[in-house]
């Protein structure tokens, strides 16, 4: 791990991304913490960095059931505001991963429609926690068949149970 000049923490992941995809931090006090991504490549040229996101810790407690006794009050990252991220990988064959953050618990409501506008399938109808989610897509229609090579459209609403309504596009490209 490394710091840049101001004091900020730089944690280094060699290789391809699709390889090394998440970190861990264990025992951070409670507060707010900052994160932004950079991709660098093989000659050590990076992209611009990502927006800047945030979560907080101790917030809010983990769901358990009493009889774990290893997760029950816990404390949770909770992300700070509504997010839907790009599917990874895209162009992606066979499936797909898109990222959702939410504030609060809701109402969810994510469907893969094509560039008509019909609805090709229901990711998520249902309610959802607070925290950091993952929609799976296995590129396939309601009726289980395999969707044609092309561009697809996941839309995401989101209606908090504190009156939090949020609406959310984004681009997923299916290569076969």
């Amino acid at each position: 791990m490394s710091f840049t000049a101001d004091g900020q923490r730089m944690l280094p992941a060699l290789g391809n991304v699709g390889s090394n995809t998440s970190w861990t931090m264990n025992n951070l006090p409670n507060g707010t913490y900052y994160w932004k991504v950079q991709a660098v490549d093989q000659t050590f040229k990076g992209s611009l960095f990502s927006d800047e996101r945030s979560f907080v810790i101790g917030s809010a407690m983990a769901e358990a059931s009493p009889d774990d006794e290893n997760a029950f009050g816990k404390s949770v990252a909770v992300p700070s505001r509504f997010a839907l991220h790009p599917n990874y990988p895209n162009p992606f064959n066979p499936s797909t991963r898109i990222n959702l953050e939410l504030p609060e618990s809701g109402h969810v409501r994510a469907i893969v429609y094509d560039l008509q506008g019909k609805e090709v399938f229901r990711l998520r109808e249902g309610e959802m926690n607070s925290g950091y989610h993952v929609l799976d897509w296995d590129g396939r229609s309601t009726a289980g068949t395999a969707v044609g090579s092309g561009t697809y459209i996941v839309k995401v609403s989101f209606e908090g149970v504190n009156g939090l309504r949020e609406e959310g596009r984004q681009q997923v490209l299916l290569v076969k």
